[in-house]
């Protein structure tokens, strides 16, 4: 049996301390940015420092221990992620570099025809909530093919309109791509429910879980879709690594999108066979760092466990939702109860000005369109301070953020 590199000493926890395990977060920084990218704990530092110490091998390259390591490495998180995700085996695991690479596979394979070809009679359907990532390359794949892109609305408290939903996945759908939790204002999607009425109409589902799986028990098998995406940096991994879930992989005409050593059976000058298994979607070397870092990530969330986490975050998203409430001049932005993301806008400065304020009072926040200029301007903004949590966050921090906005009102005075 593969065992991990490192395994977390942490434990269940209440999460009231949980900073601690946060190098970075030992400064005087209230970091409210964790929907761009989470902190990363000891427990994934000192795996990828472990992992480099003992010898960092080349996975499927070499017969001797580094490399052979490494291969293991790679294995035991391909299990690893199938185990977090409750897929059925590692085998529908594939790496990417992002939750964006893997869209992007995926749309690749469209484009190539290999699932049907694509032409003008055909139509593609996600959502106004997307993010680019899950806009821009469906967006290119209608304008190479023709097909149309179709755009399921939202209500006025920015939850989606369903209304047309049937009538969309029937005008020949070729794929459904929806978010999961909404990046700008984590509204969450009843993805489930979702995917049963896309495959009544016999239309695959792409789910961009970017912003659910450090913060909720993903369970694609229950879920049912047909491809499940995200970045180990939004759950406490380091940039570099990401994953696209395929639901019977073995079955599914997927393309790689890129060509390259260690993918083969056979090479001529004038063709190739790919291997019959996943690894034929991950030419090149593979990122161990990144594979070490996810499994270190998924060890830590395992050991708080999601029930901790969950009522955490629930607490501190409350806390933080009532402090806005609070503040004249604030206006927040639709969003679910306990959810991890909370934007808001002031109804006087700019966000860009309101973040820049908060920065030198050491309080990290996003402000801008959040790579969702369609779903901003359908709720009528262009632009919003968003505050966003991890498992590190606490009540001083969203007092903190309180503090820095009555900064804001000073600088801002009579202007």
């Amino acid at each position: 049996m593969l065992k991990s590199l490192h395994s977390t000493d942490i434990g269940p926890t209440a999460l009231n301390d949980t900073r601690k395990f946060f190098p970075a977060l030992q400064n005087n920084t209230a970091y409210l940015d964790s929907a761009s990218t989470c902190q990363v704990p000891t427990t994934v530092i000192d795996a990828i420092s472990t992992y480099l110490s003992t010898g960092h091998g080349n996975a499927q390259r070499g017969m001797y221990q580094f490399s052979e390591n490494a291969s293991n490495l790679h294995q035991l998180c391909r299990e690893k992620v199938a185990e977090f995700i409750n897929a059925p085996q590692g085998s529908d695991i594939i790496f990417t570099k992002s939750a964006t690479e893997s869209i992007n596979l995926v749309a690749h394979s469209l484009r190539l025809g290999l699932r049907q070809s694509l032409t003008p009679e055909h139509s593609i359907l996600i959502t106004v909530m997307e993010h680019h990532a899950n806009l821009l390359p469906w967006q290119r794949l209608c304008q190479q093919t023709g097909a149309r892109l179709n755009i399921l609305p939202i209500n006025k408290n920015g939850v989606l309109d369903s209304s047309a939903l049937e009538t969309y996945l029937n005008d020949n759908c070729a794929l459904f791509a929806i978010t999961h939790i909404s990046n700008v204002t984590g509204i969450v999607n009843d993805v489930k429910s979702l995917c049963k009425t896309g495959h009544q109409y016999k239309v695959p589902v792409l789910i961009d879980g970017a912003q659910a799986v450090g913060h909720r028990q993903v369970d694609v098998s229950q879920i049912d879709c047909d491809y499940y995406v995200f970045s180990g940096h939004k759950m406490y991994a380091a940039t570099g690594i990401g994953v696209l879930y395929c639901k019977s992989l073995d079955n599914d005409p997927l393309e790689p999108l890129l060509l390259g050593g260690g993918i083969v059976n056979k090479v001529t000058l004038d063709s190739y066979k790919l291997k019959p298994t996943v690894e034929k979607f991950e030419a090149g070397s593979a990122n161990m760092l990144g594979i070490v870092g996810l499994i270190g990530a998924i060890e830590f969330i395992d050991n708080i466990g999601w029930p901790a986490l969950n009522a955490h975050e629930r607490k501190v998203s409350g806390y933080l939702l009532n402090a806005l409430r609070s503040i004249e001049g604030i206006k927040v932005l639709p969003n679910d109860a306990g959810s991890a993301v909370i934007s808001f806008v002031h109804q006087q400065v700019h966000s860009h000005d309101v973040a820049s304020i908060l920065a030198l009072e050491n309080v990290a926040v996003r402000a801008g369109h959040h790579c969702a200029q369609p779903y901003l301007k359908a709720m009528g903004f262009k632009h919003c301070v968003r505050v966003s949590l991890g498992c590190y966050s606490s009540f001083a921090d969203v007092d903190r953020l309180v503090v820095a906005l009555g900064e804001v009102e000073v600088m801002f005075a009579g202007v």
